[in-house]
């Protein structure tokens, strides 16, 4: 974060090129990683493609809101002061994913319970405990930032 903020402070302003390097970063490091897969890329390509046609909307959706949350994350950097303000939001996500994991274990639990039961009676167990790693995760962040 902290080179992703120094891009933005020195290309004048300049958002969309930023942001356009660090895809094209991201890309270039996926693609170099498939070399060192030990499946042929032809197989792991029909494999993808088979499970794309199957999910097409869970992953459609699902890249749509990742590249939102990217954006997003990006233009916040671009625009903060200080990337530690970013970094200490951006740790605070796994307490947004408890929220969120709780709220959908509710409403599962409402329409079907013995398999809500089953799904989601590992993930209640240590709450508190997730909860206080999270708050710890937040202030170590903004402590070294």
């Amino acid at each position: 974060m902290v080179l992703q903020g120094w891009v933005y402070t020195h290309i004048a302003g300049d958002f969309w090129t930023g942001f356009l390097l660090f895809s094209a970063g991201a890309t270039v490091t996926g693609l170099s990683t498939s070399f060192f897969d030990p499946k042929p890329i032809r197989e792991r390509a029909a494999h993808l493609w088979e499970i794309s046609r199957l999910y097409f909307m869970i992953f459609f959706v699902a890249e749509i809101l990742n590249l939102l949350g990217v954006l997003a994350t990006q233009r916040a950097i671009d625009l903060s002061p200080a990337v530690s303000f970013v970094a200490v939001i951006g740790s605070l996500s796994p307490v947004f994913v408890l929220i969120l994991s709780f709220l959908l274990a509710s409403i599962f639990l409402m329409l079907n319970k013995d398999k809500a039961r089953k799904m989601y009676g590992d993930q209640l167990v240590a709450f508190k405990t997730k909860m206080l790693a999270c708050c710890i995760i937040a202030v170590g962040i903004y402590l070294i930032s």
